[in-house]
């Protein structure tokens, strides 16, 4: 397990520097359609709203997989980061390397495709080759395997979650009686009937 870990740990590292530099490219081709005289143009900014939009998405899935890889790292380095955990992180590098090279949902009809920016095939390859295409290509199998964990554990299978504070753990665990006792069991039939959460419950 312990080789596993470290080899997750250093595929992700790389994978995390193909996004890095998948994102960087993005970068350019915005600020060559916003800025090109070197400050931003608001008229360009109208002009490029998707381009624009697009890239503030692109941004924030490579610092979630840099945060979630810390998260990872600091885990490992309490003796912490098991099985369920480095699934969770292996998922998390696939479908969002996945969407980086894909395209993001931004909404139902709007997606944030590496196009959009202008960016070439050869700056979107790295984010399928290597580790990351690796990562992408195993994402099912690390579904079926997490699931499968958890369906097995019950709650006790969600692994550590690092949380490392004591008021936020305690507020975790209220979050954690109030849906056991208020969701939990009433929430496979609001899902077979197709019914919104009540508002009772909401409030």
């Amino acid at each position: 397990m312990t080789t596993q870990r470290k080899e997750l740990l250093a595929a992700t590292g790389r994978a995390l520097g193909a996004a890095e530099t998948f994102l960087a490219a993005a970068h350019r081709r915005l600020i060559a359609r916003v800025a090109p005289e070197g400050a931003v143009e608001p008229e360009r900014v109208t002009t490029e709203q998707l381009a624009a939009h697009a890239f503030a998405w692109m941004a924030t899935y490579v610092e979630a997989l840099r945060q979630i890889r810390n998260w990872a790292v600091q885990l490992d380095q309490g003796g912490a980061l098991g099985e369920l955990e480095g699934l969770t992180l292996e998922i998390a590098f696939g479908e969002y390397l996945a969407q980086l090279a894909g395209g993001i949902a931004m909404s139902q009809g709007e997606f944030a495709r590496p196009q959009e920016l202008g960016l070439a095939d050869h700056e979107i390859a790295p984010l399928r080759a290597a580790d990351a295409g690796a990562l992408s290509a195993g994402l099912a199998a690390a579904r079926m395997r997490l699931g499968s964990r958890l369906a097995a554990g019950g709650e006790a299978g969600l692994g550590a979650l690092g949380v490392g504070d004591a008021s936020l753990e305690m507020i975790r665990e209220e979050v954690r009686r109030f849906a056991c006792r208020e969701i939990a069991p009433h929430a496979q039939q609001w899902h077979r009937r197709d019914e919104l959460i009540p508002l009772p419950v909401v409030e």
